[in-house]
């Protein structure tokens, strides 16, 4: 069961990578990953210049790339998965637009892992996420998912019928999964495990929750559980940092303080080497990274902020160290040259202290974001050439020779060219 919920996690944060909007009051106290992005349902004059010149530029390269950000016909989607879709985030009938305009998105992490090792999700682990979208249907996405769900139980039914093959301990048992109703909340759960995902209507929209504590779940969102604030570091870190509708935040809490938790579970003789790669990580807190649009550059600032000034210099140290790595390796080994557009941008990129704060600054001008695209497809198409040049060795024909014997004369043949059989003979 815990390899099917971390999976459902998985899509939720898949999710809040792509849509979200700092809206605190769904946000928990010790959330310890915030996914942030606002203006889903608008595109800014910047993002669209942006848009139509990297089009342009794959157009002439004679590439295609799909006419919205998310080709969802690509995904070959079913209807019953599209109706989830509209529900939801109000998609248009040919899924090109939307009238969700964001969702936030919180990871609380538990304060220990130690349930990881017997296979079940840990006690605290929670992930919720809020979309913010005034035409939300919940009795359409219910019906949706009441139809997924009978096809998914009518499928385990089945396989549990022909599927006779007990000495496989891997394979996971299929389990019923069953829908619910309480107190405004429709819960989605396996017959036999503790966690659910739950959802149900909000003033702003739709939540969702994936959670072992229902019951802490319902009285959060009721406004009985603490929300994170705005004067708090991470509360600071979510503010907007643009004056447009659109851009992107992902903050996480505390670096420091998960890789304590995960350490508690390592023995002990291995935390040493841990102290001697990850020193620095141990020593940094809250990590910030935010993107948006500003007339001809794209804004990528990431700042990381240590325990104190000698720590943050630390810090800036290994960066520099990563970043002389890749862009000395790594980068000309992909890009198969050492003065690759790619890797003259990525030199450029300062890595900055200041006090505490480690600041790394990945904005790149439009002129030069669109120097790499085309780069990357120029090596794309020599990849592709070669493939097609590369010839195939058939071994086949040799292995069907080996059982062949040697006639007199090419057995002698043979030895002679050996010098180990005279011409007298």
């Amino acid at each position: 069961m815990l390899r099917h919920w971390m999976s459902v996690a998985a899509g939720c944060l898949a999710v809040g990578a792509l849509w979200a909007a700092p809206n605190l009051k769904y946000v928990p106290e010790n959330a310890d990953l915030v996914y942030v992005i606002s203006g889903l349902d608008t595109q800014s004059p910047a993002q669209k210049k942006w848009d139509a010149d990297i089009r342009a530029l794959c157009k002439e390269q004679g590439v295609e790339i799909p006419g919205q950000a998310i080709d969802w016909k690509k995904f070959n989607l079913s209807p019953v998965w599209q109706d989830v879709l509209q529900a939801s985030l109000g998609f248009s009938e040919d899924m090109k637009t939307c009238t969700a305009k964001s969702i936030v998105v919180s990871l609380c992490l538990p304060p220990t892992f130690a349930a990881m090792k017997e296979g079940n999700l840990p006690t605290g682990l929670a992930v919720y996420a809020v979309v913010e979208n005034p035409k939300a249907d919940v009795a359409r996405l219910n019906q949706a998912i009441k139809k997924l769900v009978d096809q998914a139980n009518e499928k385990a039914a089945q396989a549990k019928d022909t599927d006779n093959d007990d000495d496989d301990k891997d394979k996971d048992t299929p389990t019923q999964l069953a829908l619910s109703t309480q107190e405004g909340w429709t819960l989605l759960r396996d017959a036999d495990d503790p966690a659910c995902l739950a959802w149900r209507a909000i003033p702003e929209g739709l939540a969702f929750a994936l959670t072992l504590d229902f019951a802490e779940t319902r009285a959060f969102f009721a406004g009985k559980g603490a929300t994170l604030k705005a004067d708090s570091p991470l509360g600071k870190a979510l503010q907007a940092p643009c004056p447009a509708a659109q851009y992107g935040i992902m903050a996480m809490r505390d670096l420091a303080s998960i890789l304590n938790r995960v350490q508690e579970q390592v023995p002990p003789e291995q935390r040493q080497p841990m102290l001697l790669t990850m020193g620095w990580a141990l020593q940094t807190h809250l990590i910030r990274t935010a993107g948006w649009y500003e007339d001809d550059i794209l804004r990528l600032p990431v700042t990381l902020q240590a325990t104190n000034a000698d720590a943050a210099k630390q810090v800036q140290e290994v960066m520099i160290g990563l970043k002389a790595m890749w862009g000395q390796m790594f980068i000309p080994m992909i890009m198969k040259t050492n003065t690759s557009e790619l890797g003259k941008w990525f030199a450029k990129v300062p890595v900055s202290v200041a006090g505490d704060t480690v600041a790394i600054d990945f904005s790149i001008r439009r002129d030069t974001g669109l120097a790499i695209v085309k780069e990357c497809i120029a090596l794309h198409k020599a990849m592709q050439a070669q493939q097609k040049t590369n010839v195939t060795i058939d071994f086949e024909d040799e292995d069907d020779n080996e059982d062949e014997s040697l006639s007199p004369d090419e057995a002698k043949a043979i030895l002679k060219g050996q010098g180990l059989l005279d011409d007298a003979e």
